[in-house]
């Protein structure tokens, strides 16, 4: 009896092992590579979506290569590089009829990780950074700007579609560190700001951007404020408005001289001077 039960048994895997394989071998042929890559660079974002390829592997997990977004006349960042993203179903999860992803992606100077998960019409995406991110790290810039510094970013987002509107609403928190920025071509000439230290906090609200705090510390300089931005539904192009305190050192006249002359024409207040635009 006990043979004839371990024959059935070694039969029963044999055939479950052989359905397991075929199942893999048939959803790895029929993956729509092609489909999903023409999805990916068809997303609603201002600006222009590439992808290098696409691909699963038999564990199901999903390889995103080479994708790039390239924004529309942004006069300091030319492109956005994630060298290769990894998503996995979440297993724990996906047992207990969860829609759950787990995501890795590798960057210039980092990683980026989260989670993204379905419930009716409604997504919800998470990202962290687990390490802080070396800049200018998955950004490339414009010619004659660079970016040196350290920086962790988080998000928690909601993305719910009704008929043919798209919301996303969430918050946002950015700290960074040692932060150098060098703009050889501006208006002003040569400038160079150095930053000991960086928070941008904001929340999102119906796809508009409510920045609630900007705080930049540095030797020369400190800036303070906030600022809104939006998506113009008519032309497509993000639209900002806000307000930002300088208060300069006197260092900040050997340092920038231009900027130090041109930030002094400010109004200025208790909070230092003042910008509206």
């Amino acid at each position: 009896m006990k043979r004839r039960l371990r024959g059935f048994m070694n039969v029963a895997g044999g055939f479950l092992g052989a359905f397991l394989l075929v199942f893999l071998l048939g959803t790895l042929s029929l993956f729509p590579e092609r489909g999903v890559r023409r999805w990916i660079t068809s997303l609603d974002v201002p600006g222009h979506v590439t992808v290098a390829s696409v691909g699963m592997d038999p564990l199901l997990r999903l390889t995103i290569r080479g994708l790039v977004w390239t924004p529309e006349k942004n006069p300091f960042l030319r492109s956005l590089v994630l060298k290769r993203v990894l998503f996995r179903p979440a297993w724990g999860k996906v047992l207990t009829a969860h829609r759950t992803l787990v995501y890795v992606g590798e960057v210039g100077g980092g990683k980026l990780s989260g989670t993204i998960e379905w419930r009716r019409s409604k997504m919800r995406m998470a990202v962290n950074t687990p390490v802080s991110l070396t800049f200018p790290g998955p950004f490339l810039l414009r010619r004659g700007i660079t970016l040196q510094g350290t920086g962790k970013v988080t998000m928690d987002l909601i993305v719910q579609t009704s008929g043919t509107r798209t919301n996303i609403s969430g918050d946002l928190f950015l700290a960074l560190s040692h932060l150098r920025f060098h703009w050889l071509s501006s208006p002003l000439g040569p400038v160079t700001l150095t930053f000991i230290s960086g928070t941008v906090e904001g929340v999102v609200d119906r796809s508009v951007m409510e920045i609630r705090k900007i705080d930049f510390r540095g030797n020369d300089i400190t800036v303070l404020g906030a600022a809104t931005l939006w998506l113009d539904p008519l032309t497509g192009k993000i639209r900002s408005r806000g307000t930002l305190f300088f208060q300069p050192r006197l260092s900040l006249s050997v340092s920038n001289p231009r900027l130090n002359a041109a930030l002094r024409l400010l109004p200025r207040g208790r909070q230092g001077y003042k910008l509206t635009f």
